[in-house]
């Protein structure tokens, strides 16, 4: 199951409407697209009600009380008789023909998640610092962060339902429920091609300082190292960030 949770997504969400498009009309009992959509009506709305009868796209609408909220509620609407795995994309994210090609070549477990590699549509090319690069790579080694962002992995949608998102952060939710995750024995499995061409990177990179606190929050009673590496890291960033 594909889920997009927008508001006033605009043409973004034909973008991602395109990516996908031969894959849910060809396979829909494998791949069908969810759209929770909180925003006023608008003409890509629309245009995909008006196409419902031919592609497996449901659409929902109503009003949330924020991003976790939201998709806390997709995921009560998803059946998991019907579909054993889940990815949430963004308006304007895109699903590459390497996604929905190992998607079906790949045994999917209940027991795992799978994290694909993606890059930045709007800055393909932009690289990392090596060093920064190497500090990523050591957070994650660490278990201290998601292994990839949260719109590039598939999880198993009963693992979901069990562990939903945390209403207690702004940023930090999905981290949070990561954590969750593994302590509850659930494997992050690489699929090393890449999956998603994201559109942005999320809001978390604009909200640093306040995300940093919350992963040092989700971690305090669980790892006092990591806990007090996000606390430090935290201080480093000014404070309009």
């Amino acid at each position: 199951a594909i889920v997009t949770i927008t508001k006033h997504p605009g043409r973004l969400l034909l973008n991602t409407f395109f990516s996908l498009r031969q894959y849910i009309e060809l396979s829909p009992e494998l791949f069908s697209w969810f759209i929770f959509d909180s925003g006023h009506d608008s003409k890509e709305v629309e245009y995909l009600q008006s196409i419902q009868s031919a592609f497996p796209i449901y659409i929902y609408k109503g009003y949330d009380k924020g991003i976790y909220h939201a998709l806390n509620a997709s995921i009560s609407k998803i059946s998991s008789s019907r579909f054993s795995h889940i990815i949430f994309v963004h308006a304007g994210d895109c699903l590459t023909p390497a996604f929905f090609e190992n998607c079906r070549s790949i045994n999917l477990s209940s027991h795992s998640a799978y994290y694909f590699d993606y890059c930045l549509i709007d800055s393909p090319s932009r690289m990392k610092h090596p060093l920064l690069n190497l500090i990523t790579l050591f957070e994650i080694n660490m278990l201290w962060r998601l292994p990839s962002t949260h719109n590039s992995i598939v999880y198993p949608i009963d693992k979901l339902k069990a562990y939903q998102f945390s209403l207690s952060y702004s940023c930090a939710s999905d981290f949070d429920q990561y954590i969750k995750l593994l302590e509850h024995d659930l494997l992050f499995q690489s699929v090393p091609v890449l999956g998603v061409l994201v559109y942005r990177k999320g809001f978390v990179l604009n909200r640093r300082k306040q995300a940093y606190r919350e992963y040092s929050n989700v971690l305090r009673s669980k790892n006092y190292f990591g806990s007090l590496y996000w606390f430090i890291k935290s201080l480093l960033i000014r404070k309009h960030v």
